[in-house]
């Protein structure tokens, strides 16, 4: 099965304030529940101990910070581009506290791209 049919496939949920889900075109997959409200981080502690698997956060460098400042992040995957560019968010911009890791494993991609895969290190 390829990576598409998995994110086709996976339960999703959406962290947003910008519109109802209702507004969303999501094509002819399951709608995606909506989290809302200033308690994010406890929904997804409460989803976290819950049985539905890995959540994945894909290009969302403000719910990373949030997640990261709450320590409810396991795992980073980041993928690494041979591009440099001077503009956009940073991912790791205001977090409350110096946070270290350990690098569990490095894959060059085919274009060139690598990923990094780091786990925090416990305190």
């Amino acid at each position: 099965s390829s990576l598409g049919d998995k994110i086709n496939n996976a339960h999703k949920l959406v962290v947003t304030s910008a519109r109802p889900l209702d507004k969303l075109k999501w094509g002819e997959f399951e709608a995606p529940k909506q989290l809302t409200g200033s308690n994010i981080e406890e929904q997804i502690k409460d989803l976290k101990n819950g049985d539905g698997g890995d959540i994945v956060i894909f290009g969302s460098p403000t719910l990373v910070r949030t997640l990261a400042n709450a320590n409810l992040i396991d795992e980073y995957q980041i993928v690494m581009h041979p591009v440099v560019v001077n503009v956009g968010e940073h991912l790791f911009d205001n977090l409350k506290e110096q946070k270290e890791f350990h690098l569990v494993d490095v894959k060059t991609l085919k274009v060139g791209s690598f990923l990094v895969t780091y786990r925090p290190a416990k305190a």
